[in-house]
């Protein structure tokens, strides 16, 4: 962790020594880079890990849909970097494995899809306690583009070769079920 506060320092000393910032835009930055480079480093050494155990096609299906929903969406949010990186690996592991575990029939494509939707529905946006959304109508309509990312991802995974469908639809699901996790978490905390 100490590396990630040494390169956000450094990025955020780089950026701000060429142009005046209040307070409140320093603190902005300052945390948007923790937040980037954070992610970044996760990213790679999940993108390590999982081509050492010969997953990276996988991996990368599993990161890009799971993310891309999860941006909108929202969802259940550790309290640690190590605490996130092992519950994201571990997101990502049964992402990747769920459909080698049980058979993906259009049945359960379906159900697992209709799921999704109304667990997105009910529960979607779930934000985060450093990122609060302030508005009903905010909300409503993050909850409206958290939908609309659903429909398209949800389009693009049944066009995958099977194994990838498969994994698409299983992070969209899992996914979904962090909004049900980090609603419950969020009326217990708050």
């Amino acid at each position: 962790m100490n590396y990630i506060v040494r390169i956000s320092n450094f990025l955020y000393y780089q950026i701000i020594k060429y142009k005046e910032f209040d307070k409140l835009q320093k603190i902005k930055i300052k945390y948007g880079i923790e937040c980037i480079v954070s992610e970044l480093s996760k990213i790679i050494f999940y993108f390590i890990i999982f081509s050492l155990l010969s997953l990276t096609n996988e991996f990368i299906i599993a990161i890009l849909f799971f993310s891309s929903f999860r941006i909108y969406s929202g969802g259940f949010h550790q309290n640690t970097y190590i605490s996130c990186f092992i519950t994201s690996f571990f997101l990502l592991f049964t992402i990747i494995k769920l459909p080698y575990l049980i058979p993906f029939t259009l049945e359960t494509k379906l159900i697992l899809i209709i799921v999704t939707y109304v667990l997105t529905y009910i529960y979607s946006p779930v934000d985060h306690p450093n990122k609060r959304i302030k508005s009903k109508k905010q909300k409503k309509k993050i909850k409206y583009i958290s939908i609309f990312v659903l429909i398209i991802l949800s389009f693009i995974s049944v066009t995958l070769k099977p194994i990838f469908s498969n994994i698409a639809i299983s992070a969209l699901f899992i996914q979904s079920i962090t909004l049900l996790v980090g609603k419950i978490h969020q009326e217990n905390s708050w």
